[in-house]
């Protein structure tokens, strides 16, 4: 909506505006599984959403935008899916979600899949579309689904669905390198090397640390024992300046105090509305997921576990975070202002 928007704002220049549009009998779903559809279609990179607006920049990377679509920087995002074991209980299955996965659930490609051989040799999609011809010889790729009774089960799927599923990996990691992630993935890496180094470098001053204490101590039992005073051998480490060769302590910034930047209870997640309003806006912090709510699977958001330890608050997710937190439908979102120190 928000694209809509934008789009029927604009009148600078001729623009077009293209959408993913089912039609059930062609397709073979219900009259009312159109727009349930829509959204399957961009989550399994069938129908990615972007944007490409001349007005955002001069570079390519800044005019192209792919916001909308989850687990960007992933070829594949993941889906739960809902079965019954053995004992009858219900159970979740988290699967990468592809257009293989997509296609099952389309009577357009009901030919496409046949419940696979027990004996066969069998390879998931997604790892079996990175084999080579050679390493395929003698393997069926399959997906994951149920049967009628929600029992869990494994299709063989066609290769069709197979060149169908690799062909939208390559447009989607066209996409990205037209949004310049090639570039944040460069960036990326380059921070995790300066942090190595960093690393690195704490160690050795810590370990020559060590050694100056080792020095003093030894040097003080060397005068103690020659009769004369620490007062006149020994000065106190803690007296001399090290100056710069000791690195500079950087500058302060934002910090989680005892409680996090944001946090969902596990009391709070079934009350979630999946309004898509966290993870839509702020993908750093939120993902869906898939809980049991009553005998009965429902998606819900939730903050990605570990994230606030890793991530970097700088003050535009913060107050991103803020927002969020108010925009929240369920009003589920606790948001947590950082301390300064």
């Amino acid at each position: 909506m928000k694209n809509v928007m934008e789009f029927l704002s604009y009148n600078e220049s001729p623009a077009v505006f293209d959408t993913y549009t089912a039609c059930m009998s062609e397709h073979g779903i219900a009259d009312n599984a159109g727009s349930r559809h829509a959204e399957l279609a961009v989550q399994s990179r069938m129908s990615p959403v972007f944007v490409h607006d001349p007005r955002r920049g001069d570079t390519l990377a800044e005019r192209f935008v792919l916001d909308g679509n989850p687990d960007i920087g992933k070829d594949w995002t993941t889906t739960t899916l809902a079965y019954v074991d053995a004992d009858g209980q219900a159970q979740l299955k988290e699967i990468p979600f592809t257009p293989a996965d997509f296609a099952v659930h389309e009577g357009r490609f009901k030919k496409h899949f046949r419940p696979a051989d027990a004996d066969a040799n069998l390879v998931p999609v997604p790892e079996y579309i990175d084999l080579n011809e050679t390493e395929r010889h003698g393997k069926m790729p399959f997906i994951w689904s149920t049967d009628d009774d929600r029992r869990l089960i494994k299709l063989a799927v066609s290769p069709a669905i197979v060149e169908l599923t690799e062909e939208r990996r390559r447009n989607w990691r066209m996409l990205e390198y037209l949004g310049g992630l090639h570039v944040d993935r460069m960036q990326e890496d380059h921070r995790r090397e300066l942090e190595q180094w960093q690393h690195k470098y704490a160690q050795a001053d810590t370990q020559r640390e060590s050694s100056i204490d080792a020095i003093a101590r030894g040097m003080a039992e060397l005068a103690a024992g020659s009769d004369a005073t620490a007062s006149q051998s020994v000065v106190p480490l803690d007296a001399i300046t090290m100056g710069a060769s000791v690195g500079a302590m950087p500058e302060a910034g934002p910090k989680a105090g005892d409680a996090p930047l944001v946090r969902i209870t596990e009391a709070d997640m079934p009350k979630c509305t999946n309004c898509k309003t966290c993870y839509q806006d702020l993908r750093e912090l939120f993902e869906k997921t898939t809980i049991m709510v009553d005998g009965e699977p429902k998606e819900v958001s939730r903050v990605i576990p570990g994230v606030l330890d890793k991530i970097e608050l700088t003050p535009e997710l913060i107050r991103t975070a803020a927002r969020v937190a108010t925009d929240c439908d369920a009003e589920i979102i606790r948001f947590q202002q950082p301390t300064t120190g």
